[in-house]
C-alpha cells in the first residue's frame, strides 16, 4: 500500500497548485486596483449628472493624524457652488487638500493623477448614481503599514 502518490502525481499537483495561487495572487491585485477605464466611465457618469452645487463630507484616514479643516465625527465639510469651491471646512479655501478634494472634478483629477503614478493599491468604489467616487483607498508601500490613506466621502446632497 503506497501512502504517497507517484512523483509524477506528485508533480503535476504541485504545478496545478503553483497555477492556482498565481492566478489567484494575480486576480487578487487586479480586484484592488482601479482601472483607468473605470475612472472614465465614472467621470463621465458625474459630468453627465450636471450637478454644478453640492455639499459632501470628507473623512481622511490615515496613520499620520492630520485632522486640520476637520470637525469632530464630521470630517470636513465641503461646499461647492456653480462648480467653484466656497467651503472646506474649517480652513481657508488654499488648505492642504482644497486642491485634490475641494471639488468633485478635483478629486477625479486626484484620483487619475495617483492612478498614474501606479501605486502597489488603488482601491475606488464609486457612487453608483452620479459615478463620483465615494472611497478612495491608496496603499503606497506593499511593505509599510503606514503608507496608506483612505479618502471616504459620505453626505453627498444636490444643491437646488
Amino acid at each position: 500500500m503506497r501512502l504517497w502518490p507517484s512523483n509524477k502525481l506528485l508533480g503535476e499537483n504541485v504545478r496545478k497548485l503553483i497555477f492556482t495561487l498565481l492566478v489567484v495572487s494575480v486576480a487578487g491585485c487586479s480586484l484592488l486596483n482601479v482601472s483607468k477605464r473605470e475612472i472614465s466611465l465614472a467621470e463621465k457618469k458625474w459630468h453627465s449628472s450636471g450637478i454644478k452645487n453640492y455639499n459632501y463630507n470628507l473623512t481622511i484616514a490615515t496613520l499620520a493624524l492630520d485632522q486640520a479643516c476637520s470637525t469632530p465625527r464630521v470630517g470636513i465639510e465641503i461646499e461647492v457652488r456653480d462648480g467653484h469651491l466656497k467651503k472646506f471646512g474649517t480652513c481657508d479655501l488654499n488648505a492642504k487638500h482644497t486642491k485634490g478634494f475641494g471639488t468633485i472634478e478635483a478629486v477625479f483629477l486626484t484620483l487619475r493623477n495617483e492612478k498614474s503614478e501606479s501605486p502597489p493599491g488603488l482601491e475606488v468604489r464609486f457612487n453608483e448614481i452620479y459615478g463620483f467616487p465615494e472611497y478612495i483607498d491608496i496603499n503606497y508601500s506593499r511593505w509599510l503599514t503606514d503608507h496608506r490613506i483612505q479618502y471616504h466621502i459620505s453626505e453627498f446632497s444636490v444643491v437646488e
